[in-house]
């Protein structure tokens, strides 16, 4: 809270925008109310595709949960939805491989909890980042003073996009002395950066 200064925010409406493993909306939601008290709004806007049941997610202790028509769609979020929306405090976006958790979702059969992966979260890249797309379209329509993103292992970005290139050209800069000797491998890297990752 004190490095994103959301301390000098008012904190009272919340919006989790996103479609992860539930588990980890039931997380999110214990860290908003330790976070800023119990009695805060706190409501969960996620895919309709996601196959999560609604009486799962009051256990959690969502105010509203809202679903999207099928899969997210930024378009259809500004006509369908943004004007019944709150003015929010804060947006939080989960950014983890979600599309995955939808997937073990519904291949799901047994009742009980549904299991987080053990292994740390994607590191970002663009393909990760282009499942993303909609999403990022969709947090910037909506009203909030604050924008937080985070993963699996609790980091936190103000802007996914820019730490990915910040992070890339740590990594250029590392290689520095090989695109010396081998020009072609920064061609290479950069047709890396722009198509596979």
């Amino acid at each position: 809270c004190s490095k994103n200064k959301l301390e000098k925010i008012n904190i009272n409406n919340i919006l989790v925008l996103g479609s992860c493993n539930y588990q980890f909306m039931k997380i999110i939601n214990e860290i908003i109310k330790d976070s800023f008290g119990e009695k805060k709004q706190v409501d969960l806007f996620l895919e309709r595709d996601n196959p999560i049941e609604y009486h799962e997610l009051n256990e959690f202790g969502f105010t509203n949960n809202i679903f999207a028509h099928h899969s997210f769609k930024a378009s259809e979020f500004k006509k369908d939805y943004l004007s019944t929306f709150f003015k929010y405090d804060l947006l939080i976006v989960p950014i983890t491989d979600y599309k995955m958790d939808i997937e073990q979702a519904k291949s799901k059969t047994t009742k009980g909890e549904m299991v987080m992966q053990g292994n740390p979260s994607p590191p970002l890249t663009a393909r990760f980042l282009k499942d993303y797309k909609e999403i990022f379209k969709i947090a910037k329509l909506v009203k909030a003073k604050k924008i937080l993103y985070m993963d699996y292992n609790m980091n936190f970005y103000s802007n996914p996009r820019l730490a990915f290139i910040i992070k890339y050209f740590k990594k250029v800069q590392i290689k520095k002395d090989i695109y010396r000797y081998k020009p072609l491998e920064f061609l290479k890297d950069i047709k890396r950066f722009i198509i596979k990752e």
